[in-house]
C-alpha cells in the first residue's frame, strides 16, 4: 500500500472534523466516518505520496447514503487527468469493490459523486 499524503473532501457535515471529517475514511473504526453537508456533488480527492497504479477501490457506505453512481478520476504526474470509470454502488452496509482497468500511475485520485449523496464510512 502507498502512503496517502492527503485526502480531501468537497463538504464535511456541520464542519465536524473528528466525528465527520475525510481523515476518518482511512481509519477502521465503525462509529466514526466522513459525512458530506447535502448537496451535489460531493467528491474525495486522494494525493499519494508516490504515483500509483489503482486497480481497486473499496468502499463501505451508511445504508440509506450511499451515491447511486460515481465517476473516478485521476491525475498523472505530469497533471494530466484520465477518466477511469462510472460506477453504480448498492445502498447497504457491506464493503463494496469497484475495480479499474488501467495501465497509467496516478499521483492523485477524485472520487465524484454522480447522484445522490456520497457518505462514505471507510475507504481503501
Amino acid at each position: 500500500m502507498h502512503p496517502i499524503v492527503k485526502i480531501r473532501a468537497s463538504s464535511t457535515l456541520q464542519n465536524d472534523q473528528d466525528n465527520f471529517g475525510s481523515a476518518n475514511l482511512l481509519n477502521s473504526s465503525m462509529e466514526k466516518c466522513w459525512s458530506s453537508m447535502s448537496g451535489q456533488p460531493q467528491s474525495l480527492t486522494v494525493t499519494f505520496e508516490d504515483a500509483v497504479k489503482v486497480t481497486k477501490i473499496d468502499l463501505l457506505f451508511q445504508g440509506g447514503f450511499s451515491g447511486k453512481s460515481f465517476s473516478v478520476s485521476g491525475t498523472d504526474q505530469s497533471g494530466e487527468k484520465s477518466i477511469l470509470g462510472k460506477f453504480y454502488a448498492k445502498d447497504n452496509n457491506n464493503i463494496q469493490s469497484f475495480f479499474i482497468t488501467n495501465d497509467v500511475e496516478f499521483k492523485k485520485i477524485k472520487i465524484k459523486s454522480t447522484s445522490h449523496l456520497l457518505k462514505s464510512q471507510t475507504m481503501m
